[in-house]
């Protein structure tokens, strides 16, 4: 690592020089296998031999050498690809070498796409898809030629037991608009093998058949099928995503498909998960109200269904997480619907119910903004458990909206003011709204400044008689684990990589490190500046700039939350010049609970008075 990215105590450490004299070329090998001698192939055969070798490198060079023609040996390489009693591996290598030589045939890679080896049926696959080798007859137009190839080697892996050789071949047929392809990307759809990959290879073929997936899937997910498709994650994202892509179709007729089908399947009694992943998904980018206008009998059906899924207890938590995250988009609006979607919403946020549930019903009541809910979800937040009630804190704190009702019950003192974290109240102190900014003062106005140098003295003093490494483990995990990780040796480590990891901190002096702690913007690197986004409905996000590019912007916000938000969901963008570390961390704990704290950063070196 250069030692302009190295933690500083780090790189005062080590020697960058050590061992440049040295080589550091290391052979690497389970004990239990003999070394095999190596000397480079003489003859083709030997270099076909190779291909079957155990060893990587050997087979990659014999593959090399092949493909740049130092043996004339295409006749050896297609009689192991052709025997079925040869090395699998070899198998591979050899299709492999036809390809490099420009000289594979298209029955090659039939024999290859037919073979009961996962490794050589994905990379027949593969090599079908590129098709930068294959020897097609010079009067077929390319692009056709090789979709034809695709959709005919592809359709009978899309539900193959082998995770890989499904997704090859779902990429392979992702370009076709043929009939085939349709029908093989239905039978992925509904497979018992479906994980999160293939069913982003089957969305990245969706586009103006997205309706017709759908109607398979839903024709397997009725109660009475023979074999009903379960409600698993990766298959209702697929139902959800394919929802949404049916609202981009510009002729209409995926999403006319679809509605009819969700019709259809209301009228029978058959609402269940499937409808209502699929609505979610049309409400991403249709609102609730608009369908219900073009039919309010199936959408209040869905709509009803959700309510009693996500109060169902025995229901999987992925359908009831689902089914919450559709009753927020459902609560936004004044109809009896609505209501009842935000009186669910606010049920689950109040009740007993496992922490995930609570947790997206409070973000669900955010988001729907509504004041009626949000009055009500203040009004119970005193007795939510603390988890839960920093779940709603947070939420509010990223809606404009939600922050004078917040502030006014933190105000109040029906919410402990200390439930807004030190990160988040930087923001609040310094807004430009000035009602905003007078409650803040009011709340948190002197547990933001920094220590006088007299306080810091005598902090420094109560730090060095030392502290217990374990409590200082538990002050970590309360106070700083949302945005930095470390261990002490021989544990597991603690936290999230959202600023600077704090591993090397045993090696700062104690006056730096509590510098550091307690003055977070003394000196900040520019990699760990804090960066404010604003997006097109006011949400405010603050969090580290991970990634900017000219289609994105990822933040990673504390508690480890990486957020990726869309240029044009973007308002504005802003760097704070500042630590996203609070400010008044001095004053927030005690000096006894500080002392332990760096008793733990310092991993149990002694600490002792001032040299």
């Amino acid at each position: 690592e250069h030692p302009d990215y190295m933690p500083p105590g780090v790189a005062a450490t080590v020697d960058q020089r050590a061992g440049e004299r040295a080589g550091r070329i290391w052979r690497v090998r389970r004990p239990d296998l003999a070394v095999s001698p190596w000397a480079p192939p003489a003859t083709a055969a030997a270099a076909v031999a190779l291909l079957a070798d155990r060893n990587g490198w050997r087979r990659d060079t014999a593959q090399r050498l092949l493909v740049e023609g130092r043996f004339p040996a295409e006749q050896a390489v297609r009689a192991l690809l052709d025997a079925p009693s040869s090395a699998p591996i070899a198998r591979v290598h050899a299709l492999r070498v036809l390809d490099g030589l420009s000289r594979l045939t298209i029955p090659d890679l039939e024999l290859a796409t037919a073979s009961d080896g996962a490794g050589l049926r994905e990379e027949g696959l593969r090599l079908a898809r590129e098709a930068e080798g294959i020897a097609f007859e010079a009067s077929a137009d390319l692009a056709s030629a090789r979709q034809a190839l695709c959709d005919r080697v592809a359709a009978p892996s899309v539900d193959h037991p082998d995770g890989s050789v499904r997704l090859a071949a779902l990429l392979a047929l992702a370009g076709s608009a043929a009939e085939p392809a349709t029908t093989a990307l239905a039978v992925a759809a509904a497979s018992p093998h479906l994980d999160d990959w293939t069913a982003r290879a089957i969305l990245s073929a969706a586009p103006g058949r997205a309706g017709l997936l759908l109607a398979v899937i839903a024709e397997q997910s009725v109660a009475g099928a023979a074999s009903p498709l379960p409600a698993e994650p990766a298959r209702m994202m697929l139902v959800t995503q394919l929802a949404t892509t049916a609202t981009a179709d510009a002729t209409g007729a995926d999403l006319d498909t679809l509605l009819a089908l969700l019709a259809t399947r209301a009228d029978a009694g058959q609402v269940d998960w499937f409808d209502v992943a699929a609505l979610y998904g049309v409400a991403a980018r249709r609102p609730v109200a608009a369908l219900r206008d073009r039919d309010a009998a199936t959408v209040e059906s869905i709509v009803a269904r959700a309510q009693a899924l996500a109060a169902d207890a025995p229901t999987s938590a992925d359908v009831r997480l689902l089914a919450i995250r559709f009753l927020a988009l459902a609560a936004v609006d004044e109809s009896t619907p609505g209501i009842a979607s935000r009186a669910a919403l606010v049920a689950l946020a109040a009740s007993r119910e496992p922490d995930a549930v609570q947790r997206e019903a409070v973000r669900g009541i955010v988001t729907c903004g509504a004041p009626q809910a949000l009055d009500e979800l203040l009004r119970v937040a005193a007795d939510l458990e603390p988890g839960v009630r920093s779940a709603a804190v947070a939420a509010m704190l990223d809606r404009p909206a939600a922050i004078p009702p917040l502030l006014a019950a933190l105000d109040a003192g029906s919410i402990p003011s200390g439930a807004v974290p030190l990160e988040r109240r930087k923001p609040l102190l310094e807004s430009p709204d000035m009602a905003i900014r007078e409650t803040a003062l009011r709340l948190w106005g002197d547990a933001a400044m920094n220590l006088a140098p007299e306080e810091l003295s005598a902090l420094t003093t109560a730090v060095r008689r030392g502290g217990d490494q374990p409590r200082g483990r538990e002050v970590f995990a309360r106070h700083c684990a949302n945005c930095h990780r470390t261990a002490a040796p021989g544990t597991e480590p603690i936290g999230q990589v959202v600023g600077p990891d704090l591993a090397e901190a045993a090696d700062r002096s104690i006056e730096r490190l509590l510098l550091d702690v307690v003055e977070p913007n003394r000196a900040v690197e520019g990699r760990y500046e804090a960066t404010v986004v604003v997006t097109d409905e006011g949400v405010v996000l603050e969090g580290i700039l991970a990634a900017n590019t000219p289609d994105s912007i990822v933040l990673i916000r504390p508690g480890g939350e990486r957020t990726q938000l869309p240029r044009e969901r973007i308002e504005s963008v802003r760097g704070t010049g500042r630590s996203l570390m609070p400010e008044g961390f001095g004053r927030a704990i005690p000096a006894a609970d500080f002392a332990d704290l760096l008793a733990f950063l310092r991993q149990g070196r002694v600490i002792g008075p001032p040299p």
